[in-house]
């Protein structure tokens, strides 16, 4: 019985890639139980990574798994303690509080244009007239 084959590592990469690509399709599409295997797989192949675990924050926030996303935003939070977007849906699961507990919500489709492609193309929008902070949680 043969050894099995190990792929390169320009075959590794190569992988990493497509799964990572994969992965932000199926959060732009609102698939979001693709999305978490997706991103669960290519946590198999690499160390745990804020990126990585951002979105699988993000798609057990859509599908109601709150617990589960605070826990992966954590973790974010954890390896990069500087992220932002952990720290930003941290705070917004903290502030919908138990309320969220006993709310279904449907996923709802994500319009692209809402991620940035391109490094450094960015758009700045002053808001007026915000609602309460319970209000925009």
């Amino acid at each position: 019985m043969s050894a099995p084959i190990m792929p390169t590592s320009e075959e590794r990469a190569k992988r990493v890639r497509q799964l990572t690509h994969q992965a932000i399709q199926c959060a732009l599409q609102s698939r979001w139980n693709d999305a978490i295997t997706t991103n669960l797989e290519l946590l198999k192949l690499v160390q745990r990574n804020a990126e990585t675990l951002n979105r699988l924050g993000k798609a057990c926030f859509e599908l109601g798994r709150y617990d589960e996303s605070k826990r992966y935003y954590g973790e974010s939070l954890e390896i990069d303690p500087a992220n932002a977007i952990a720290r930003k849906n941290l705070d917004r699961l903290e502030l919908m509080g138990e309320q969220i507990a006993s709310e279904e919500r449907p996923a709802e489709r994500i319009d692209p244009r809402l991620f940035i492609e391109e490094i450094g193309k960015t758009g700045l929008t002053n808001l007026v007239n915000l609602g309460s902070r319970d209000l925009l949680a």
